[in-house]
């Protein structure tokens, strides 16, 4: 009986185990989200008249979140300000991964007539900034 116990504790504590490891090795979920840029002063008076708390997810008010349409916002901490701001209040679709109350933001594409257009990519930052550093 008492090895029992113990090969069912053992079975458990390794799929456990199991479990947690592949949660670990998931990470970020990847998400594609469609929306719009809206600067946090927006969404801050946008929150008051729904009587619901800005939460501390926006610390710059003179920073832009990703609005989704039911309320929902999310921070895009590594797009310059100056390409958020280029692009507020336009539909807008981001792909990234999601961490937390932010997107990792690797592609952030406008709506079109015809579809969505690609206008800032992680990709082409990083491009840029090898060729500075290589011929600069």
């Amino acid at each position: 009986m008492i090895k029992k116990k113990h090969l069912l504790a053992s079975a458990l504590l390794i799929s456990v185990a199991l479990i947690l490891s592949v949660l670990a090795v998931a990470g970020p979920k990847k998400v594609s989200l469609k929306g719009e840029i809206r600067d946090a002063e927006y969404v801050r008076k946008m929150t008051k008249s729904q009587k619901t708390k800005l939460g501390p997810k926006i610390v710059d008010k003179d920073d832009f979140v990703f609005l989704l349409p039911g309320g929902d916002y999310y921070l895009l901490p590594n797009i310059d300000r100056n390409i958020k701001a280029r692009h507020a209040g336009q539909q807008a679709r981001i792909t990234g991964k999601l961490n937390g109350q932010a997107i990792i933001a690797e592609r952030i594409e406008l709506k079109r007539d015809i579809g969505y257009e690609t206008v800032w990519a992680e990709r082409w930052e990083e491009d840029l900034m090898r060729d500075l550093v290589w011929h600069g």
